[in-house]
C-alpha cells in the first residue's frame, strides 16, 4: 500500500463531496500522527481508493451489519456538518447495514494506490 500526499479540505471541498454510493472498506486509528487519528478507507464513483483522515476525532459510534457483506459496505449517503468552536461531526449511512458517526476537528483526504483493503 502505498500513500499519497495529504489535502487538508476546505468548507468548500467538504460541501463538494459526493460520497453516497461509495465503497467504505473499513476504518483505522492511524497512530502516526500525534492526535487521535481516525482514518476511513472509501473509493467514490469514478475515483480512486482514497482515505478519509480526522484529527481529534471523538464522540465514534459503530453500528455495522457485515453479516451478508464480505467486502465492502455501500454508503447509501455521507453528511459532513460544521459544529461549533470549528469542529465536524460525520455521518456514513450504509441503510439497513447501519452507520458510522463521529465528531473531529479537521478532515483531509489522501490518495491509496496499490490498496483493495485495509
Amino acid at each position: 500500500m502505498w500513500l499519497k500526499k495529504m489535502h487538508e479540505l476546505t468548507v468548500l471541498e467538504v460541501n463538494a463531496l459526493q460520497w453516497g454510493d461509495a465503497n467504505y472498506f473499513g476504518y483505522y486509528w492511524d497512530s502516526q500522527f500525534v492526535d487521535p487519528t481516525l482514518v476511513l478507507r472509501i473509493e467514490a464513483a469514478n475515483s480512486p481508493v482514497q482515505e478519509l483522515v480526522c484529527t481529534w476525532a471523538t464522540h465514534l459510534q459503530l453500528s455495522l451489519n457485515y453479516k451478508r457483506h464480505v467486502n465492502s459496505l455501500v454508503t447509501w449517503g455521507v453528511s459532513f456538518e460544521v459544529l461549533p468552536g470549528a469542529r465536524w461531526k460525520v455521518l456514513f449511512d450504509f441503510a439497513s447495514h447501519g452507520s458510522i458517526e463521529f465528531e473531529c476537528n479537521r478532515l483531509a483526504v489522501r490518495e491509496v494506490t496499490n490498496a483493495t483493503t485495509i
